[in-house]
């Protein structure tokens, strides 16, 4: 038996250590109310990059076509809008006669495969269907988010169970590469895939954030193209460090094509958009940018990512429950490949490198959804 004597005895600080918090224990008079607790809405709402790219407009002019000729889900697949482009001046002219000819017109267009995307959810038995349609929430509940005093245990479900399949939809859209499944991902041609397909222009990073960019948009700018139609996408750690780079580049040349209004940065029209799921590698302390033509490529969802087709299955055991699916399928549609371009190997700050960020990979990477859902492990290389 434990006896407080002088040698032993313990301060009220330090038994309060291992009490319970009589004020949340207690089933009776006032309590914490935690019934409108939600998962960290910095990280569970729609994703920037994803909100310019899903189903925009370069996405809604493609068409989900049918091929007679082939079976499963092969035969369905997305025609994207035509590009149409001509010879170079001159290409034709052999300098005979009087007259110029005209140009050779060709019009190109591609033929992109689709993949289903699903998300289940199943309740075990007839009991849990019966019960948790009659089970309230009380106000120190915390089981389930986005709920409120007095709603089900069945209607909190459905709550959680459609963001969460938002949430895999999108980051299946940007993160999805057609040979690799897990890690709440499945086979899906994402925009990560289309990044690294060979047509994409690569460059290097080591010279920074300012160089590089200012690199692509020669580029750019020598094929004529809008800039305005460009976004910049960055990891959010990544903008102080770009923030920075542009005050020092704003003192030295103020008329610089670079602008800054509050925390807002812009280079020639082109935005930048923070996002989540724009690599990061903790191990080398390097990330990457994305410049993305909206006006060329976008991601295209057969149905919106808030209403999926839905399915529910009936377990034919007699005290069984039943399982509901969400299914939507699509992929990333580029007409013009000019319009996606990576910067890769830029070295992050070192006030915001892989030590500051031990630990914290899930969220740096990948758009993790609050606490509950894992990162992505897969490194697609970029």
């Amino acid at each position: 038996m434990f006896e407080f004597t002088d040698k032993n005895a313990i301060s009220l600080a330090e038994a309060q250590k291992f009490a319970t918090n009589a004020i949340d224990a207690v089933q009776v008079g006032i309590q914490n109310d935690k019934s409108k607790s939600t998962i960290n809405s910095t990280v569970a709402g729609t994703d920037p990059l994803i909100a310019r790219l899903v189903n925009n407009g370069v996405a809604n002019a493609a068409t989900i076509e049918i091929d007679p000729c082939k079976s499963g889900r092969e035969k369905y697949y997305i025609q994207t809008p035509y590009v149409i482009e001509d010879t170079a001046v001159g290409a034709d002219d052999d300098g005979e006669g009087c007259c110029v000819g005209t140009p050779t017109v060709t019009a190109c267009r591609y033929k992109l495969d689709l993949h289903e995307l699903c998300v289940k959810d199943c309740v075990d038995s007839s009991l849990d269907e019966m019960l948790e349609a009659e089970v309230k929430q009380k106000g120190i509940d915390t089981r389930m988010p986005w709920s409120q005093i007095g709603a089900s245990i069945a209607a909190k479900r459905a709550a959680f169970v459609a963001k969460y399949a938002k949430f895999i939809f999108e980051r299946n859209a940007i993160l999805g590469t057609a040979d690799y499944s897990g890690n709440g991902l499945r086979p899906f041609n994402g925009l990560v895939e289309r990044l690294t397909d060979d047509r994409v222009l690569k460059v290097d990073g080591s010279a920074g954030f300012i160089a590089s960019i200012e690199t692509l948009n020669c580029r750019l700018t020598a094929m004529g193209m809008d800039l305005g139609n460009f976004l910049i996408a960055v990891n959010p750690i990544a903008l102080p460090t770009l923030r920075q780079e542009v005050r020092t580049y704003l003192k030295a040349d103020p008329l610089t094509d670079w602008r800054m209004n509050g925390d807002t940065i812009s280079y020639k029209g082109m935005s930048i958009v923070a996002s989540r799921y724009v690599d990061v590698d903790l191990e080398a302390n390097t990330t990457s940018m994305w410049l993305i033509d909206t006006s060329k490529v976008g991601i295209k969802f057969v149905r919106a990512i808030t209403n999926p087709y839905i399915k529910r299955i009936d377990s034919t055991e007699d005290c069984g429950g039943h399982c509901i699916t969400m299914h939507n399928a699509g992929t990333t549609v580029v007409t013009n490949w000019n319009g996606l371009m990576l910067i890769n190997n830029i070295a992050l700050d070192s006030i915001c490198d892989s030590l500051a960020l031990s630990g914290l990979e899930g969220f740096v990477n990948s758009g993790v959804l609050g606490h509950l859902y894992p990162g992505v492990t897969a490194n697609p290389g970029l």
